[in-house]
């Protein structure tokens, strides 16, 4: 109806023809229609305005605005943290709430999975604090990398730490195995050390670290004497890579006197060992051989008495005619 029609006027006059512009009622198009029959209309496009999530758009057919005549959101938030999770929550207003979703890192010793929810693990990074959270508080048991004994701490981060304080039980001997002694792990890197070798070792080379004595002497003595003196002797020679500082004077063995200072025979070196031991092999191979020559002779020995009885038979016999 036209502007200025009234009511009365409308009652006696025909309808009117003038023609207007109509919008939808989501503002979307416009129609011109002849005034009497302009009315709202529905242009059937989807709304589009923003819901209140502030995100998303009206996605019903093209309606009159109002406060509740939109829909609320009921999509999905889109959010993600920083580890990429998606936010659990439908579509909202504002920020997401801390992530919650459960991460699985390995502790320190890699006995243990540790879970973290994904915002913890986030504060602890960035707070310096994750290689704590990171403990399962188990025993380490890593291997030391001097002795090989397992760590005893409890899970922690980076490297073992007091390798020279282990507290294993290792078995120490003398140079020639006589005596024996039990030490701490920690006790003979120590001494390797003050005795400026590497503190690194095994138990299976069985450190050599005691001082012999007089009781030592009187073993390998004894061993000599009933034939048992190749163990000790053997034992001596692995022991040559551990040093010999610590030795008393006495322990020594000193050539042409014995710890009581009686006279006695040098004992050999290893090499002068070997050179006695090539050259008694090379006797028994000469008489070996000497030996072989004399049981041919022997075996033709008839042969050449049957030659030479043969020639004087013949010269006697010629010597007659």
């Amino acid at each position: 109806m036209m502007a200025g029609c009234s009511s009365s006027d409308a009652q006696q006059c025909p309808p009117c023809c003038q023609p207007v512009t109509v919008s939808c009622l989501g503002g979307h198009t416009e129609q011109t229609v002849q005034c009497h029959a302009a009315q709202d209309f529905s242009c059937g496009q989807p709304c589009g305005r923003v819901l209140q999530c502030g995100k998303h758009h009206c996605q019903k057919e093209c309606h009159r605005a109002g406060p509740e005549t939109c829909s609320s959101c009921s999509l999905a938030c889109d959010g993600v943290c920083h580890s990429g999770h998606a936010c659990p929550l439908p579509c909202h207003a504002g920020d997401c709430p801390p992530c919650e979703e459960p991460l699985r890192l390995a502790c320190h010793c890699g006995k243990t999975t540790v879970e973290l929810p994904c915002h913890e693990h986030l504060l602890a990074t960035e707070a310096g604090t994750l290689g704590q959270r990171l403990c399962c508080e188990k025993p380490c048991h890593k291997q030391l990398p001097l002795c090989g004994h397992p760590c005893r701490s409890s899970c922690h981060e980076g490297n073992c730490q007091g390798t020279a304080t282990c507290r294993e039980v290792v078995t120490v001997f003398c140079r020639c195995k006589s005596k024996r002694e039990s030490w701490t792990c920690g006790g003979v890197q120590e001494a390797l050390v003050a005795r400026g070798l590497h503190p690194g070792y095994s138990e299976a080379s069985k450190p050599r670290l005691l001082d012999c004595d007089d009781s030592c002497l009187q073993k390998r003595r004894k061993d000599r004497h009933e034939g048992r003196g190749n163990e000790g002797r053997e034992g001596g020679a692995e022991g040559a890579e551990f040093p010999m500082e610590g030795l008393s004077q006495r322990a020594l063995p000193r050539e042409g006197r014995d710890a009581a200072g009686r006279s006695q025979t040098r004992k050999l070196t290893r090499e002068e060992r070997r050179i006695a031991a090539e050259k008694r092999e090379a006797e028994k191979k000469r008489r070996a051989m000497y030996s072989r020559i004399w049981r041919r002779f022997l075996k033709s020995l008839p042969v050449v008495l049957g030659l030479i009885l043969g020639f004087i038979l013949f010269r006697l016999l010629a010597g007659s005619s």
